[in-house]
């Protein structure tokens, strides 16, 4: 798939597109970046965007996904979701009481971040992988939702549920 991300072309694998190309094959030849069948990212940008001064982000509805190429092709956000930050930041907002919000697989934050922007949502975001959470967390302090009330959570996510379960919490 062909994509663009923060002003930066990105090609990457995508099984489950089984149609022809819709664009030109001049189009696909020159991106700044290409996460290779070899499991690797190669391209123009590379050293640009893996440096530590790099600003390559994604802006959602009252935050920022700060992105850098990943292993097994991944960027540090998943940009499909974005319509759904836009109604989940919609639908707290509207409540008239804060909402409780339990984001599981939460990965890098997306969509605890869009509650968050709301500023009417008290949100749990809960992922397995330390890096994840971390990388959520600088999300939220570089879209100045660091003084934010968000429960970071490194914890198996089934047993996060049984454990509240047992717990009573709803």
């Amino acid at each position: 798939r062909l994509e663009v991300f923060g002003g930066l072309e990105v090609v990457r694998p995508c099984p489950a597109a089984t149609w022809p190309q819709g664009l030109s094959p001049e189009r696909w030849r020159l991106p700044d970046l290409t996460f290779t069948e070899e499991q690797r990212w190669i391209g123009s940008q590379l050293s640009s965007v893996e440096s530590a001064e790099s600003d390559w982000h994604m802006a959602g509805p009252g935050f920022r996904l700060d992105l850098a190429p990943r292993a097994h092709g991944q960027i540090g956000a998943f940009p499909e979701q974005a319509e759904n930050w836009e109604w989940l930041r919609s639908a707290c907002t509207r409540r008239p009481r804060a909402v409780r919000v339990l984001n599981l697989f939460a990965h890098t934050g997306g969509s605890t971040l869009a509650c968050a922007a709301s500023g009417n949502a008290r949100v749990a975001h809960v992922d397995s992988a330390k890096s994840a959470v971390s990388r959520a967390r600088q999300n939220a302090l570089a879209s100045g939702l660091g003084d934010v009330p968000i429960r970071w959570l490194c914890e198996d996510c089934v047993t996060f549920v049984r454990r509240a379960a047992r717990r009573g919490e709803a």
